[in-house]
């Protein structure tokens, strides 16, 4: 087990493109971190450069302290699990997790115990005589993973590994990874574009943006408190919605006009005050929209279309603008029945409120002070 740090970490291409860009960022012992964002955000290039499979351009990256970026794939103690589990498909269960014990010189009563007990622990050990080709999606990843865990590296860095499998297995798999890097404490390092599995997996997430990260903190501090509207819109299903608005102080304290309405702020997020004169950019998760009757204290709106999801809805609906509608979408319970054309009256709590500069994109409200207390490079979202 190690700590891995990235001091300053670039990766430029030959031909010029800039994978990532000063990376800053350190990774404690034993804790799951999770890579996630679009595809060519610089993710994979983040963990390959970990495991050595790419070079860095400049700045340091250290495991256990130690400056490894000269040092070979396999000198620096990194298991590396990938998204196309890169078995060798005429080997064995068993030889395929046997295979580093192998190279590593171990005696074979020794191999046999090890490999036995991983398959074990892997729900492999009927399966140790089987080839790949005879195996599920969910097994084959199993026996990566068993490969892995026998050498007993320092870092895990697991590339994608269950973006092959079906939504139902990869769900499983998921709890079952989690428990085994809780079970082993390993130092691991995942990426990913699959927001749940970033949200539900990692102690915390690292949100990249083309090849710079954005923010980083635990799964609720990052979904509760963008950085910058680019991690505001990223994550969340729906994502935040995200409207123009302008900051005003009156006669019942500072308000937010959207559209043809006012918001009071009653009590007002801290430090917004200074903002107060100033046009921005305001955002809400759907969850945290509540739908009072026509009439009550809020934003009135008009329902446009329901999605029904069983327990829950997503309500489209539209706020009144002389500049045109401004649509918003609501998650609600499934037992409040709307119909489109509906009238209805959105609340929402101040403090569940952010607020963004609509010109660099940052923050108003502090999350990137959060950011920046988790060691994090915060960038711009434009």
């Amino acid at each position: 087990m190690a700590t891995v740090s990235f001091d300053e970490v670039g990766k430029v291409y030959p031909d010029g493109t800039t994978a990532v860009t000063d990376l800053e960022l350190e990774i404690p012992d034993g804790e799951l971190l999770v890579f996630v964002g679009p595809s060519g955000c610089g993710k994979t290039t983040a963990l390959r450069m970990v495991a050595g499979l790419e070079r860095i351009s400049h700045g340091e990256i250290r495991i256990d302290g130690r400056v490894v970026n000269d040092l070979p794939p396999k000198a620096r103690d990194v298991a590396m699990i990938f998204q196309s589990y890169a078995l060798y498909p005429h080997m064995t269960v068993f030889d395929n997790i046997a295979f580093p014990l192998r190279a590593q010189g171990m005696p074979r009563k020794e191999i046999r115990a090890t490999v036995e007990r991983v398959a074990e622990r892997l729900g492999l050990a009927e399966h140790l005589d089987r080839r790949p080709g005879r195996l599920s999606g969910g097994q084959r990843q199993r026996v990566a993973m068993g490969r892995a865990i026998v050498r007993h590296p320092k870092v895990f860095a697991m590339d994608e590994p269950l973006s092959n499998l079906d939504a139902k297995l990869r769900g499983q798999m998921r709890v079952e990874v989690m428990a085994l890097q809780r079970e082993l404490g390993v130092t691991t390092i995942y990426v990913t574009h699959d927001q749940v599995e970033a949200m539900t997996m990692g102690h915390r997430i690292a949100v990249m943006r083309d090849g710079v990260l954005q923010q980083c903190g635990t799964p609720q501090e990052v979904f509760d408190r963008p950085a910058n509207l680019f991690v505001a819109g990223f994550l969340g299903s729906p994502p935040m919605n995200l409207v123009a608005g302008r900051l005003e102080r009156g006669r019942e304290g500072l308000t937010c006009r959207i559209g043809d309405q006012a918001l009071v702020l009653d009590p007002a997020p801290a430090g917004l005050e200074a903002h107060a004169g100033r046009d921005v950019t305001v955002g809400v998760r759907p969850e945290h929209l509540d739908a009072g009757p026509p009439g009550a204290a809020g934003l009135a709106a008009s329902c446009r279309l329901v999605e029904t999801l069983g327990s829950e809805q997503l309500v489209h609906a539209e706020l009144p603008s002389g500049g045109g509608p401004i649509p918003v979408v609501a998650r609600l319970d499934a037992d409040r029945r709307l119909l489109p054309g509906e009238a209805l009256t959105f609340t929402v709590r101040p403090d569940r409120l952010r607020f963004f500069d609509p010109e660099t994109g940052r923050a108003l409200d502090g999350a990137a002070e959060v950011a920046a207390d988790e060691r994090s490079r915060v960038g711009a979202a434009g």
